[in-house]
């Protein structure tokens, strides 16, 4: 029973099945009846408090932040620990290659990839293969099947990442010479099943060397605590490198570090980087084989970037016993001295948790019966919300429509879209020289793109050669604007939303009008 609710949550917890209000709301009464075991470690208390305070959206970054304590909590409940050791071991793996199949046959609910990232740590810390397993296969058949199966899966999904971790997994199982020659032929037949080096170097290596060049200006900006848990794809536009190669194109959405390192230290500045540093010095004191290969998809993927990853992380780690002894833990995670003050902190988070999920889910629901009015009055202070109500007005009634939508933008003052939408109702009340400021920035963020173009062409009317130029680039870009513009009868949310429109600007609408918190991009 606990492996199918676990399996369930997981899935309930993706990006996906959680832009659903019934996903939303099981997903957070699930992390709510975990929580309190968190609620004991001041440490859990210092990341919350620096959502709320230090956070540029703290409304997102509180909730993701409860959310994902909550599942990871869930993960280390001790009805998982009642299963027996090598149930747990083969579970995982069982696991982890039903979501690659599922991700192999393009039926996703997370990014692609994003959950095998982790079976390389699982294998090397559950399943650890040693030189007498490799020369006497008798000695463990069930890990060398398991280990096969596995080679085969990540070397089909093709996530280099992953098979780097994977060979670092194997550390002890060759001696060095050997894993050199392993590696070699894995990643040449990696390269040989779909893909080249250039072509690597240009897809992968490259861009990741722009975006942490990037992620590295929105650290600098706010070091201490960062811009707030799970605020990457939120506030990273602005510190965005524009070149015209992968990466830093502005035709390209970035919605996280391509480096827990790097993503880290934009979200949760200093303070993220040493808890990820002490997590790091737990898994090394428990096995070094563990840490080699965690620390391979630390630095060159993000394993920990949405809700279902923690729960996942918390079931690893709840097959270990992780307790070091020693000064340091006792005064790095130290519980309160008194069990009364315990107690009394667990029910303020739990009973918090509940007020911020009972808010949000019941808003959820109303936004996806279409009754804005009332999610919003709910949940005054969703970016989401207040946008989509303004861009279905912006025809209807302006005046309200520049409300909402600069409600939107002091909430979420960097999201390229909803800068372009607050200037076209700007340009609607008259105001044109505001309107200037939010085009030219969408435009700067989002890159060419027809509706923008054209509309920066009216904002822009008092220049005619820079008005003539962008509705040039506008009608270049996609000739049939020119017949779109002339039909009064379509809302410039539609106007977007028509498939001739390039699909950056319809982020909102990546998932329909389910996407609800800011998540990494997932293809359905």
């Amino acid at each position: 029973m606990p492996q199918i609710l676990i399996g369930l949550f997981i899935l309930l917890s993706s990006p996906i099945l959680f832009s659903f209000w019934w996903g939303h709301l099981l997903t957070a009464l699930y992390a709510s009846f975990h929580i309190h075991k968190l609620a004991k470690y001041w440490l859990f208390w210092l990341l919350l408090l620096a959502c709320i305070f230090f956070s540029s959206e703290a409304r997102f970054s509180v909730e993701y932040f409860l959310i994902a304590s909550g599942l990871f909590a869930a993960g280390l409940d001790e009805n998982w620990k009642k299963i027996k050791v090598s149930k747990k071991e083969i579970y995982f793996v069982i696991l982890f290659i039903l979501f690659f199949l599922l991700d192999f046959l393009k039926i996703r609910f997370f990014e692609k990839g994003s959950l095998l990232l982790l079976l390389p740590f699982v294998l090397s810390l559950l399943l650890p293969l040693s030189k007498l397993q490799i020369k006497n296969p008798k000695a463990n058949k069930k890990k060398l099947i398991l280990y096969a199966v596995s080679t085969l899966g990540i070397l089909l999904s093709n996530k280099r990442s992953t098979l780097l971790a994977f060979i670092a997994s194997l550390r002890q199982a060759f001696n060095r010479t050997a894993l050199i020659i392993i590696a070699f032929i894995a990643l040449t037949a990696s390269f040989l099943i779909k893909d080249n080096i250039v072509r690597h170097y240009q897809k992968s290596i490259e861009p990741r060397l722009h975006i942490w060049q990037s992620a590295t200006k929105g650290f600098l900006d706010k070091p201490i605590f960062g811009h707030g848990f799970g605020t990457f794809a939120l506030d990273f536009p602005p510190y965005r490198s524009h070149t015209e190669t992968h990466g830093g194109k502005n035709t390209e959405y970035i919605n996280h570090g391509h480096s827990q390192l790097f993503h880290t230290l934009f979200e949760n500045g200093l303070i993220g980087i040493l808890c990820l540093a002490f997590f790091a010095f737990f898994i090394y004191k428990r096995s070094k084989l563990a840490f080699y290969t965690l620390l391979v998809t630390l630095f060159l993927d993000v394993p920990l970037k949405s809700f279902s990853q923690f729960l996942v992380l918390g079931l690893i780690l709840n097959t270990q016993d992780f307790r070091i002894t020693g000064k340091l833990e006792a005064k790095l995670l130290r519980n309160y001295p008194h069990p009364l003050i315990s107690k009394i902190l667990s029910g303020l988070v739990v009973l918090g948790s509940l007020v911020v999920f009972g808010i949000s889910s019941s808003a959820h629901y109303y936004f996806d019966k279409g009754d804005l009015n009332k999610a919003i009055k709910i949940d005054k202070y969703n970016s989401l919300y207040h946008f989509e109500r303004g861009a279905s007005l912006i025809n209807q009634d302006i005046k309200q429509s520049e409300i909402d939508l600069g409600n939107a933008i002091k909430i979420s003052p960097d999201i390229g879209y909803m800068q372009a939408f607050y200037s076209a109702a700007l340009l609607g009340n008259g105001k044109a020289d505001q309107a200037k400021t939010y085009i030219d920035q969408a435009l700067q963020q989002m890159g060419d793109d027809a509706y923008l173009h054209a509309l920066a062409s009216f904002i822009h009317i008092d220049n005619k050669e820079l008005s003539k130029t962008h509705m040039e680039k506008a009608l270049l870009l996609n000739p049939d604007i020119e017949s779109l513009l002339k039909d009064p009868s379509m809302t410039t949310d539609e106007f977007i939303a028509a498939r001739h429109s390039n699909p950056r600007i319809m982020s909102f609408y990546r998932r329909g009008k389910k996407l609800f918190l800011p998540l990494p991009y997932v293809e359905e």
